[in-house]
């Protein structure tokens, strides 16, 4: 009798070995490009004084395959070779920052969420690319 009580124990957790294990939850697929509502021209909405020696305030513009930062008197920061994924509400891009002037090339993380018409940077310590300023689609720079 306990020798067939053992049998049948161990024939049902063979059975139910692999069903009854919990995994582990299926990481986000990583794309290619950048999400199509995403894409457009934003600038941010940090006020520049009228006689402000910034310049212009940020522009970012989001294309199918690219994503650039143009902060005034810098060169620009492209990203090419875009990579995301839809983590936690939010956007988390990988790609390659180009050359361009003084600005180092290499390998750049960064995540991005849009609330409405607007587009944020959202800090993590992962992210090696992020600003505070909001940034406001439009159609063209404002000066």
């Amino acid at each position: 009798m306990q020798m067939k009580r053992i049998m049948w124990l161990s024939l049902l957790m063979a059975m139910l070995g692999g069903v009854g294990v919990p995994t582990g939850a299926q990481a986000a697929t990583w794309h290619h490009g950048t999400p199509k509502h995403l894409r457009g021209m934003y600038q941010s909405t940090t006020p520049i004084g009228k006689h402000s020696a910034a310049g212009f305030a940020p522009v970012i513009e989001v294309k199918a395959k690219t994503f650039s930062l143009n902060i005034s008197n810098n060169p620009l920061q492209l990203v090419k070779h875009l990579k995301y994924q839809h983590v936690h509400g939010h956007y988390q891009f990988k790609g390659t920052l180009q050359h361009i002037g003084f600005v180092l090339g290499g390998k750049v993380t960064f995540g991005l969420k849009k609330k409405g018409h607007s587009l944020y940077f959202v800090q993590n310590r992962h992210n090696n690319f992020a600003m505070p300023d909001r940034f406001k689609l439009t159609t063209h720079v404002k000066g």
